[in-house]
């Protein structure tokens, strides 16, 4: 079973994507495409937090504060997934799809991404990356748009200081060459995050799309 892990950016229809997906899932699983339970729906961000070293607001939403809550809190996880892929084997689905943003803001150390390369590597036959990348200025005001609704005060000018070569966030060259080296270039996939760019000018179109070409 091959699996096509979907890893953002952010800011790219991800929630979108995401939505489209489970909401079409029936049917999806009729043309052998299967999508997961257990890792959180329609993020899984389960997954993507399994493999992150640090708390962030999905362990404090989760009411997770230590080792010991985090280790009970994915306590099976795995497993499971194996068994929602031998199902979908068995019932000759052909490919199961692991989609979250969050892969792109939250792994940020080669060693987590290789973690999560071995652990799919013991469920899946192949896992392929697909990723949109949006252009960093579009990106900057896409999130400061973002963080004024919910109360955000900084000016831009200080906001925007962010975004830098520095910062694995904005630096596409440095986040996805962590990837590349893990899973291999002939395994990863960028794609333009530009409407004119979309298959049908329609991005969960482009993404079935690709999907289908892996």
């Amino acid at each position: 079973m091959k699996c096509v892990l979907h890893i953002g950016t952010e800011k790219t229809a991800t929630t979108t994507i995401q939505e489209f997906l489970y909401h079409n899932r029936v049917q999806l699983g009729n043309f052998g495409i299967g999508m997961s339970s257990v890792l959180g729906m329609p993020n899984n961000r389960k997954l993507c937090a399994y493999f992150q070293k640090d708390f962030d607001d999905y362990f404090f939403r989760q009411g997770l504060h230590s080792l010991s809550q985090r280790e009970t809190h994915f306590l099976g996880m795995l497993d499971s997934l194996k068994e929602e892929v031998a199902e979908l084997d068995a019932n000759n689905g052909k490919l199961f799809v692991i989609t979250s943003e969050h892969f792109h803001s939250r792994l940020l150390e080669i060693s987590e991404i290789e973690h999560l390369r071995d652990a799919l590597a013991e469920i899946f036959t192949e896992t392929r990356i697909l990723c949109y990348f949006r252009e960093q200025s579009e990106l900057v005001r896409s999130l400061y748009s973002t963080a004024i609704r919910v109360g955000y005060d900084t000016p831009f000018r200080n906001f925007a200081e962010t975004a830098n070569p520095d910062n694995n966030y904005y630096n596409y060259f440095k986040f996805f060459s962590k990837w590349s080296e893990a899973f291999g270039k002939n395994r990863v996939s960028a794609m333009i995050f530009d409407g004119k760019k979309f298959y049908d000018g329609d991005i969960r179109k482009d993404f079935l799309r690709r999907v289908d070409q892996e």
